[in-house]
């Protein structure tokens, strides 16, 4: 059993089937590509509006530590991932939804949602950040996660 949770920056939706195609399309040009050009339209859709230089640097290196096959590869999984809303109400485990301000990825709407359908669930909302959160803000993100409710 889960003793305690945290959905950080992610959603309990399938994939529209509106972005599929699209995702498809990443992973063939990743594959054909390589991944400057990805990670330099995905940078700044990941992060909030104003992020300091050294969060771009950072995100930057870390996206493009990684290969094109991994990148195509993780693209179609979320292509691909299961509807899960119907299952948040059977999870009992206290749960720390945290969701970037500003996040174009997975919105703030979303999150507020999930955190609804869950039965014990907190929200946190970091302003500022996008979808990075954990990188946007650090500080903020480590504290929510030490105050979180732990089971006894």
């Amino acid at each position: 059993t889960v003793g305690s949770l945290v959905l950080a920056d992610t959603r309990a939706e399938a994939e529209p089937p509106e972005d599929m195609q699209a995702r498809r399309d990443t992973a063939q040009a990743l594959r054909a590509n390589g991944t400057e050009e990805f990670v330099e339209a995905f940078v700044p859709r990941a992060l909030g509006p104003h992020p300091r230089a050294s969060v771009v640097e950072r995100l930057t290196a870390l996206a493009s530590a990684q290969s094109a096959e991994a990148m195509a590869d993780a693209t179609l999984a979320i292509a691909g991932r299961d509807e899960h809303t119907g299952t948040l109400a059977t999870i009992t485990a206290p749960t720390l939804v945290i969701v970037g301000e500003h996040d174009a990825i997975t919105p703030p709407a979303l999150s507020t949602a999930m955190a609804a359908a869950l039965p014990h669930a907190a929200l946190a909302i970091i302003g500022g950040a996008g979808h990075m959160t954990a990188i946007e803000q650090p500080e903020e993100f480590a504290a929510l996660l030490l105050q979180h409710e732990l089971p006894a």
